[in-house]
């Protein structure tokens, strides 16, 4: 197939058909609808793809800095594997709302600091200045967070609680509630393997390499209750396991960016937020299918998913993960292949 993004068969030759995007026949065209390519690892929207979206939203580039794409832009995302970044596919993604206040100044009142100081003045992930250290401010065995009290917004439904993290003098940091998922639970971040711990019970824990020593630590679960809810982000130490309670010298420290917190079963892309909550719109991806039944093979970086779909009224196909089999937490796109039925 071409690598215009866009192919069907059985064409007469490939010049017919790259000129023209669709494919050509003998005598006229098919009795009914031919299979459908579209190709997203072009870094560009093949022909008969086309994407809306509200709002502005964010991706890494291929330089791997968080960038904010502008509405109907479409979001071409790329993932680290440890040595260098690579183009991940087209980023088709739920709405979502960031419920954090001042998501990346941990600077701000918003934030209630125990037992430590932060300062903005560091190297994010978007390649700002805008990251946050937070330091020890004693010598004293406690706990060093941040953390907001209460959370509004929230729901008895599935959450994502996301942060970035580096290293700088301790090597854990942890990711914490109080009272979201019915009693307080914490998962801890070891920056120096890049691994994330184990969750309590009935919670999902992942974690992403970003790059220039910055991870992103990822929780889930289901809130039990919305009373007195607590989100905090705290030092682990630098022993052989992380601790809640430490010493540590007066001034050492670690950098923070990017606290999210959003209802729902996986974690998305980040979502910046100052004084009020912030909504991401959903990516629509509309293919020009013909009306009719069809099965579909989705690549994306984990896999390729199958489900079938009926189009009608003449207006193409509105793209859904959840018409494919075992795909609800996926976000990239790599290709789609849609033959008919």
């Amino acid at each position: 197939m071409a690598a215009s993004g866009k192919a069907a068969f059985p064409a007469i030759g490939p010049a017919a058909w790259q000129a023209t995007g669709r494919p050509v026949y003998e005598g006229g065209s098919p009795a009914g609808p031919a299979m459908q390519f579209y190709d997203f690892t072009t870094g560009s929207m093949p022909a008969g793809a086309t994407l809306t979206r509200a709002s502005s939203a964010t991706r890494f580039n291929s330089s791997g800095a968080l960038v904010s794409e502008t509405t109907d832009v479409a979001r071409f995302d790329h993932s680290f594997d440890g040595e260098s970044w690579s183009l991940a596919g087209l980023l088709v993604e739920p709405q979502r709302t960031n419920l954090i206040l001042r998501s990346q100044d941990f600077s701000n009142a918003a934030w209630v600091k125990e037992n430590a100081t932060v300062t903005v003045d560091q190297v994010s992930p978007s390649g700002a200045s805008d990251g946050n250290r937070i330091a020890a401010n004693s010598t004293a065995t406690t706990f060093r967070t941040v953390y907001q009290q209460p959370i509004s917004g929230l729901s008895t439904v599935a959450h994502a609680h996301s942060a970035f993290f580096k290293k700088e003098d301790w090597r854990w940091m942890a990711l914490r509630w109080s009272n979201l998922y019915g009693s307080a639970g914490d998962v801890s971040v070891d920056l120096d393997s890049g691994a994330i711990g184990t969750p309590p019970g009935g919670m999902a824990a992942s974690i992403l390499n970003v790059d220039n020593g910055w991870y992103r630590g990822q929780l889930v679960g289901t809130v039990t209750t919305t009373s007195n809810s607590r989100v905090q982000l705290g030092c682990g130490g630098n022993g052989a396991s992380s601790a809640v309670h430490f010493s540590g010298t007066s001034g050492d420290g670690n950098l923070l960016w990017g606290a999210q917190l959003e209802a729902g079963s996986f974690p998305t892309s980040y979502i910046a937020t100052a004084g009020s909550a912030v909504t991401r719109a959903a990516d629509l991806l509309t293919l020009d299918l013909p009306d009719g039944d069809w099965d579909l093979s989705v690549l994306t970086p984990n896999g390729t998913f199958a489900g079938q779909v009926t189009v009608s009224g003449g207006n193409g196909y509105e793209f859904d993960w959840a018409a494919l089999t075992g795909a609800l937490t996926e976000r990239h796109v790599c290709s789609i292949t849609a033959s008919p039925t």
